[in-house]
């Protein structure tokens, strides 16, 4: 998936969702049937009355566009491309750079993490870039993943899936853990589980608000290739 459609589909979700207003609309579309009489019922309940005052009827307008949208999409329709473009330009218009990083970045929900990992397919080549600094996160700014994990400040790169695998896994405290879950929780909340060996508080606790859903799939692609034989922890 392109990054542009992965854009085009946070907007549209952010929009017809209620992100931006729409928990405020007093409708429940699962209870509106997806037939001519469920679209006749729609568009009475959100007529808009040029009786009411302005701002009111502005408000009003705002609700049953939303209300609309979210009604289409519930019922099969799939916007095209140039509704998608239109929409993700409006919604854009609507939102700072910081809230469009933020809709972008993973977070630091692991288990939600997880359950959208397990629809895509990572790239180790980018990943690599990305662990290396020579690709950008989504702010711009570059990882330092080279820059401690060298076996001295953090725990070497090389052989850092197998350690997962046959070290990391064998405590106690991650048990229930598999490998993905252990490695995501590392990078979006390392002070879960530090290694012994190695000081807390060195890897910093802000990626998950720097790397999207495709860029942690891509870095977990390059460290599931770190298999080689185990050197030191």
């Amino acid at each position: 998936m392109s990054y542009k459609i992965r854009l085009f589909i946070i907007c549209c979700v952010i929009l017809i969702t209620g992100a931006v207003g729409l928990a405020a609309v007093p409708i429940a579309n699962e209870e509106i049937a997806c037939d001519e009489a469920g679209l006749a019922q729609l568009l009475e309940q959100f007529s808009v009355s040029s009786d009411i005052p302005y701002e009111e009827a502005l408000r009003a307008l705002y609700d049953a566009a939303l209300a609309y949208q979210r009604y289409a999409v519930n019922c099969g329709y799939i916007p095209d491309a140039v509704q998608l473009e239109a929409l993700s330009e409006h919604t854009l218009g609507q939102m700072d750079i910081a809230m469009l990083l933020r809709a972008l970045a993973v977070g630091q929900d692991v288990d939600a993490i997880i359950a959208e990992l397990a629809d895509m397919r990572g790239d180790p080549i980018r990943g690599q870039l990305l662990y290396n600094g020579l690709e950008p996160a989504i702010d711009g700014s570059v990882l330092s993943c080279v820059g401690c994990h060298n076996g001295v400040a953090a725990p070497a790169l090389a052989g850092t899936w197998t350690r997962t695998v046959e070290v990391r896994l064998q405590d106690e405290a991650l048990a229930g853990y598999d490998a993905t879950r252990y490695l995501v929780e590392s990078i979006v909340n390392p002070e879960a589980y530090v290694v012994s060996n190695y000081m807390g508080g060195l890897m910093p606790p802000f990626y998950g608000e720097k790397l999207d859903m495709q860029m942690l799939a891509d870095l977990l692609a390059y460290l599931e290739s770190q298999d080689q034989p185990i050197e030191g922890d």
